[in-house]
């Protein structure tokens, strides 16, 4: 435990000043946008005003979520040069210690500071308004907040926990497969990540299609009835084991790394 959090604290100091500079320039970048919708659209009354506030939210959600999937993607970004990659390496710690500090600092400390700089820009916009021009105070951040652990529950008769564990999972894959894809490729991880799944997804999409168009394979409702939480179950063991699967493949990829390695890929 102590090596492993004097690797973490060796990442987080070696990029300490570029943490700062980002979470300092997303609280700017949040604050400006905040003032911009609000200017736009000029909400009149407190059920506007409500409104205006959700889709702000909305609106900083999607560029909350692409800034965490880029910092997840970038997980290894920061030992591109031969350099860094001697200090990683020599570092005495074991890969494991060294691979979850990476993922750790990637994927908590990163977002930890994007979540932060939404929450202070957001403080700052409510400020603004409410002292300089007597607008309410009504938090996007809140707002955003509540609608993430908000389930809605359909008619296969599942609870609130077992939607809200899909969604766990669900985000858990999403965050395995740009994990993969920080690993995998040191140029552009993100956008070679997202755009792979961006195929796949169509692919997937095109075979379904056609599958539909050609074959029968709707199911009794009876049989849904009897089998619908079974098949759930399946469902979410499968996102386990994908996600399972994703990481260790990370991690296996991670300990081929060498201090010269190849152009595109670390294989």
């Amino acid at each position: 435990m102590n090596r492993f959090f004097q690797t973490l604290k060796w990442i987080i100091m070696e990029n300490r000043q570029k943490l700062m500079l980002w979470t300092a320039g997303s609280t700017l970048g949040i604050f400006l946008l905040e003032l911009f919708f609000y200017y736009m659209t000029s909400p009149k009354g407190a059920e506007n005003y409500q409104q205006t506030t959700m889709v702000v939210a909305g609106v900083c959600a999607f560029f909350i979520g692409l800034a965490i999937m880029i910092s997840v993607a970038g997980l290894f970004s920061e030992f591109t040069t031969k350099q860094r990659r001697v200090s990683l390496l020599m570092l005495p710690a074991s890969n494991l210690e060294k691979f979850l500090s990476a993922v750790i600092y990637a994927s908590v400390v990163s977002v930890a500071c994007i979540l932060l700089a939404f929450i202070v820009g957001d403080t700052l916009r409510m400020l603004t308004l409410s002292l300089f021009f007597h607008q309410p105070m009504c938090s996007a951040a809140g707002s955003l907040f509540t609608q993430v652990f908000h389930v809605e529950v359909n008619g296969i008769t599942m609870g609130y926990w077992q939607l809200f564990l899909m969604q766990v999972l669900s985000l858990v894959l999403l965050h395995s497969t740009f994990t993969l894809g920080g690993s995998l490729f040191r140029k552009w991880p993100f956008l070679i990540t997202a755009v792979i799944q961006i195929v796949l997804a169509m692919v997937f999409g095109m075979f379904m299609m056609f599958l539909s168009r050609n074959f029968d394979f709707e199911l009794p409702m009876n049989l849904i009835e009897h089998y619908g939480k079974w098949m759930f179950y399946a469902y979410l063991l499968f996102l386990a084991a994908v996600s399972a699967l994703f990481y260790w493949l990370s991690y296996r990829i991670f300990t081929r790394m060498q201090v010269i390695s190849r152009k595109w890929v670390n294989v």
